[in-house]
């Protein structure tokens, strides 16, 4: 940490103590002379990651505090963020039960369900509801417009807004570019649908895919380490599942980066890796954040032509795979494959229904 400015070391800091509370090893920190604009920096740097409900849960710990006009306005967006996260909540219990009764199968995969591994599980942000159906998705379409609710499918995946939150249906929690190993993790989630370690595993690809292609926030970090910690796991199972899946490489990054930044984590499954590897992957949480995919999608709308678009993301996604070979190389080669199958897909989809 020796090189990152004062508010960086702070966010961390105050990120800590949200997750974990008062931990011993936890080092002190000098907050004499913070001005307006530094708590502001620190608030904004949690908003960017997504985790500014436990950053402000953290400052809550300390004994110093923004003005009260600033205090206020965090404390009013924690007030609003709880509200959401509990309409969300009996939202995703609605579903479960109303597809039930429909004979379809599910779970909620990350949101609520992860959150209950948190000691707030209210301050985590909010998202999206995504449900994964296990067994029914033939139905599922026939189900949605006998209920009479408008949705449309993108990507496979079934996208639709109820009651002010945006609900997202998939056929399994992850899929993987290199369909050697997809077909390894549908055989496991077809064999395990209770096991804690599976669902770890799966966040933790979840994480790596988007570290791939856009770069991801510490939102998704947290939800590792909470797991870790608080999880009844049986270690030896999670690493013959990371193994398979060829994440070890990438999970012992992942693991040095929560050692050094995160922390709260007693043991590991493996054994963290604090290389260069883990540097590149700070760089992009921290950099990229959740902004990147922003930055792309308003790069694609300035440029006037199809055929400007596609090359365009085709020269950022051999850059960004040449970057992370080193983290993820089956995935990185098997993704720009990946993006131009599923264009031509699209592509000849649009095609038959312009026949049609």
């Amino acid at each position: 940490m020796e090189n990152m400015v004062r508010d960086e070391e702070l966010f961390f800091h105050f990120l800590r103590l949200g997750l974990w509370g008062e931990e011993p090893d936890e080092p002190g920190y000098d907050m004499t002379g913070l001005t307006r604009d530094d708590w502001c920096r620190i608030y904004d740097m949690g908003h960017r990651q997504a985790v500014s409900g436990i950053v402000t849960d953290g400052i809550a710990h300390c004994g110093v505090r923004p003005d009260g006009e600033l205090w206020g306005q965090w404390i009013a967006q924690l007030i609003y963020m709880e509200r959401m996260n509990s309409r969300i909540a009996n939202e995703g219990s609605f579903w479960l039960e109303s597809l039930e009764e429909a004979g379809i199968e599910a779970e909620v995969f990350k949101g609520p369900s992860v959150a209950h591994w948190y000691n707030r599980p209210m301050y985590r942000s909010y998202g999206d509801l995504d449900i994964v159906v296990h067994a029914g998705w033939e139905r599922l379409e026939e189900v949605l417009q006998k209920w009479k609710l408008p949705y449309r499918v993108e990507h496979e995946d079934v996208v639709l807004r109820n009651r002010g939150v945006f609900v997202e249906f998939h056929r399994q929690r992850e899929y993987l570019y290199n369909p050697v190993v997809h077909n390894r993790l549908t055989q496991l989630l077809h064999a395990d649908k209770e096991g804690y370690e599976l669902y770890l595993a799966c966040l933790i690809l979840h994480l790596r895919r988007h570290v791939l292609t856009y770069g991801i926030g510490l939102k998704q970090v947290c939800d590792v380490a909470v797991m870790l910690r608080n999880a009844s796991l049986d270690r030896k199972k999670l690493v013959g599942i990371l193994r398979e899946l060829n994440m070890i490489r990438f999970s012992r990054v992942l693991f040095g980066f929560i050692d050094v930044y995160i922390k709260g984590v007693r043991e590991f499954p493996l054994r963290p890796l604090h290389d260069r590897n883990m540097q590149l992957l700070r760089n992009i949480i921290w950099r990229d954040g959740y902004l990147l995919k922003m930055e792309r999608e308003q790069c694609s709308e300035n440029k006037r032509t199809v055929a400007g678009r596609v090359m365009g993301n085709g020269f950022f996604w051999l850059k960004r795979c040449s970057l992370l070979f080193g983290l993820m190389p089956d995935e990185a080669c098997c993704f720009p494959f990946y993006m131009v199958w599923r264009r031509l897909k699209g592509s000849s989809v649009k095609s038959v229904n312009a026949a049609l």
